[in-house]
């Protein structure tokens, strides 16, 4: 009884409200869409991931040219979606289209919004090992088939990000 005349419902409501918005304002929301930087991984050792993975998958030049890249943050099948800004940069430098894993499906095959055939990549930093060195679980999805999986040290020296696997990739 005490608590409800010192704290009248308008001045909670308001004090409820002001709190909201500045934890909205400092990044409290616990949705993982479009949060890059996930274990602290900076976007650009994360895009080294991705790059790496575009080109070392053991997918046919003439699938992975055809399909849609879709890229998730985490692990399958709980992806979350890159940052706009990391989907353009990789979308920039790839061979074919680039999207965020929400607009793919991971069925008997991967496919894109329109049906059309995907690969599913997904990079999930784990650690920080040293000041500039990450690890990573990261790999890709076709299908039921097609797919490998790995863990990776994502370092930076010499002015660049460079991708080095740690023990062998699992490839179906």
């Amino acid at each position: 009884m005490l608590f409800g005349k010192i704290m009248s419902y308008p001045r909670f409501v308001s004090v409820l409200s002001i709190a909201a918005a500045g934890c909205l304002a400092a990044g409290c929301a616990t949705s993982r869409s479009a949060d890059s930087s996930h274990a602290g991984a900076p976007d650009d050792a994360t895009q080294a991931m991705f790059d790496y993975l575009f080109a070392n998958s053991a997918s046919s030049d003439s699938v992975a040219t055809k399909a849609t890249y879709c890229v998730g943050l985490g692990t399958r099948p709980d992806l979350a979606d890159p940052s706009p800004a990391l989907v353009n940069a990789l979308a920039s430098e790839a061979r074919t289209t680039v999207v965020p894993a929400s607009q793919c499906q991971a069925g008997t095959q991967a496919t894109d919004a329109a049906g059309q055939p995907a690969m599913i990549f997904h990079v999930d930093p784990v650690s920080q090992s040293g000041g500039n060195a990450y690890e990573y679980r990261a790999g890709y999805y076709e299908g039921n088939l097609g797919g490998g999986t790995g863990h990776y040290r994502v370092e930076f020296s010499h002015g660049a990000w460079h991708v080095s696997p740690i023990g062998a990739p699992v490839m179906s």
